[in-house]
């Protein structure tokens, strides 16, 4: 398969864990620019006509803004290099501006 280019489907997770347990909270397709610049194609895949590309990191922040309102206070938001296998050069959701709780 060297060389090859191969159809993959790559996602950004929210989670929430407490003592009691965990559970998934919010997720986003992760698309290729090469995807959100052809908009005949997203529209053959139903992706909605509004979205443009994003990079990993600014999808989780806006996950994070989406969820965070809704989310107990006094919380702590642990860097993405903890909790994924990423390079260490990784951004954490402090570079990316995400708001504290």
């Amino acid at each position: 398969m060297g060389g090859a280019v191969v159809n993959c489907q790559i996602g950004v997770m929210a989670a929430w864990a407490t003592a009691a347990g965990q559970a998934m909270i919010d997720r986003e397709l992760y698309l290729p620019k090469e995807w959100t610049q052809d908009r005949d194609r997203c529209a053959g895949a139903h992706v909605p006509g509004e979205r443009v590309f994003a990079t990993k990191p600014r999808l989780a922040e806006q996950m994070i803004n989406r969820v965070l309102p809704e989310l107990p206070p006094g919380r702590v938001w642990p860097p993405m290099r903890s909790t994924a296998v990423t390079a260490p050069s990784a951004p954490t959701w402090k570079s990316v501006a995400c708001p504290t709780r």
